[in-house]
């Protein structure tokens, strides 16, 4: 009886090994879809991501004016481009109030840049916002040196979105009211987590 027993335990390990491998080879040529690992994923190779991002932006180098009619307002300020949409729709154009929607929810890291002029001493903040939400930990603030000088505010940051949220630039004048030039500015977006 234990004899018998002996002999097969090597023709079980045999057939494991051979299933393993006809597993192995069916997984490089035919898995479609998700493919859910629990830990790690250790890769030895290449490998090859389909990374979810998105971009807008506008530039006009004579400038169109801004009102601020009110001290502490965040006003919108408009994209006519959109770049590499992968995972985001754009809304957008000259004079509009432009967004990125998230279609995939996630932590995505977020680089902005605008360019524009303003009044002599003012305070402009310059933020992304999320809905109707500043995202303060994006905020740019800058106190303008002489009225007419071009000044560039930048900020990147992380921001959590949801799916069918908006992502939209804003700026403000913290001082008081008046005009000020808006040159061009970009916004974009990468997912970097879940």
């Amino acid at each position: 009886m234990e004899k018998r027993r002996w002999y097969k335990f090597p023709v079980l390990v045999l057939l494991f090994i051979f299933a393993g491998v006809i597993f192995s080879s069916y997984a490089d040529e035919h898995i479609k879809g998700d493919l859910i690992v629990f830990g790690d994923l250790n890769v030895s190779g290449n490998t090859t991501e389909n990374e979810i991002y998105g971009g807008m932006w506008y530039q006009d180098h004579t400038g169109v004016e801004l009102n601020f009619i009110s001290q502490y307002k965040y006003y919108p300020l408009f994209f006519n481009t959109s770049t590499n949409l992968n995972g985001f729709s754009f809304k957008g154009g000259i004079g509009e109030s432009s967004n990125l929607t998230a279609q995939i929810s996630g932590v995505y890291l977020v680089n902005y840049m605008v360019s524009g002029d303003g009044q002599n001493n003012h305070e402009y903040y310059t933020s992304v916002f999320i809905e109707e939400e500043p995202q303060y930990n994006c905020e740019n603030k800058h106190k303008m040196a002489a009225g007419g000088d071009i000044i560039t505010q930048t900020g990147t940051c992380l921001i959590r979105l949801n799916e069918g949220e908006r992502v939209s630039v804003r700026t403000a004048d913290f001082s008081g009211t008046g005009t000020g030039k808006y040159y061009g500015g970009n916004l974009d977006l990468v997912r970097v987590g879940h």
